[in-house]
């Protein structure tokens, strides 16, 4: 299932992508799943919950907590460098502020279905060039480990056993399939 969110404080803006999106997806055979938020604060909260997004489409000009904020946390506190992040403003003067948060793309409203379309694309290709990733569950919590990273996995009844390479350390964890 591919995941989207979008976060932008204008409801208006949030439906005409979600709207691209559904047209976009009528002609294809992939599952997904939109998720709308209208505050940094409310997109992070489902983040700390464990949830997990293959695309961001993040407004910059929020509220309170503002976009670049929101995916500076996403990259650094969260250490989240698999979802794909698109910055969303009627300013362009943010682009060289973005460069450290490494989004896939910086779209200026007003913007077009076409450019909308495109970064999903793009997203949804790199999803499927990126390193594969091994996708587990821990009660309502989703996980997600690169597979370079396991050095091995053992199973014991409903019980996952897995070494990770990069801290050498055995974790254990409840899996459900």
């Amino acid at each position: 299932m591919f995941r989207i969110a979008i976060c932008d404080d204008n409801g208006a803006v949030c439906s005409a992508i979600e709207n691209i999106i559904d047209d976009f997806f009528k002609t294809e055979t992939m599952h997904y799943e939109i998720d709308g938020f209208q505050s940094g604060e409310e997109l992070l909260k489902e983040l700390d919950d464990h949830e997990k997004y293959d695309l961001i489409y993040l407004d910059i000009e929020l509220a309170r907590l503002n976009g670049v904020e929101v995916g500076r946390y996403i990259r650094e506190k969260l250490l989240d460098d698999y979802t794909q992040i698109a910055f969303i403003s009627a300013k362009s003067s943010y682009a060289l502020e973005l460069f450290q948060i490494r989004p896939i793309h910086f779209l200026v409203k007003p913007f077009t279905p076409r450019q909308v379309i495109g970064i999903l694309e793009k997203a949804m290709e790199l999803q499927g060039h990126q390193v594969k990733i091994f996708s587990y569950k821990t009660g309502k919590a989703e996980n997600r480990i690169p597979y370079k990273d396991i050095m091995y996995f053992s199973s014991e009844t409903k019980r996952l056993l897995f070494i990770r390479e990069m801290e050498a350390t055995l974790f254990m964890e409840n899996f459900q399939s």
